[in-house]
């Protein structure tokens, strides 16, 4: 979060329009922070459903963030059905054109082989499925 005027100004200069975000202190407490990061973008996320929201962390396991541009919210859609707290992701669908499916991973960096490998396999089914849809 000590970033976000940084991350304010790369979307400006740059004239980004997806800013893909995985931050380990996003708590529930703080997430509307990320609508206040700039004033043109909207915010998507998910936050570890582990973490005690009324409790006294300063960090938390795994925050994943999607900011895009308001102006590409008719074509942009939160995919509902990820069972996975570190995986985000949207659809993007313009006219008559192919989907689009975007996704934000917070991949484990502890020593947790096994959640690892369960983040690994959530991903390859979201690969699976929606490149054949």
């Amino acid at each position: 979060m000590s970033s976000a005027f940084c991350l304010s100004q790369l979307l400006d200069e740059n004239d980004i329009d997806f800013a893909f975000i995985t931050e380990h202190k996003l708590l529930p407490r703080s997430s509307m922070f990320l609508d206040s990061i700039h004033s043109s973008y909207y915010s998507l996320y998910t936050i570890d459903d582990s973490i005690d929201q009324y409790g006294q962390a300063k960090c938390g396991k795994a925050g994943t963030a999607i900011l895009y541009k308001k102006s590409l919210h008719c074509i942009v859609t939160k995919i509902e059905n990820i069972d996975n707290n570190r995986i985000i992701g949207i659809k993007l669908q313009c006219d008559n054109a192919l989907p689009m499916y975007l996704f934000c991973i917070y991949m484990p960096a502890c020593s947790d082989t096994v959640l690892y490998a369960s983040t690994l396999s959530d991903l390859e089914a979201l690969v699976t499925y929606y490149s054949t849809e």
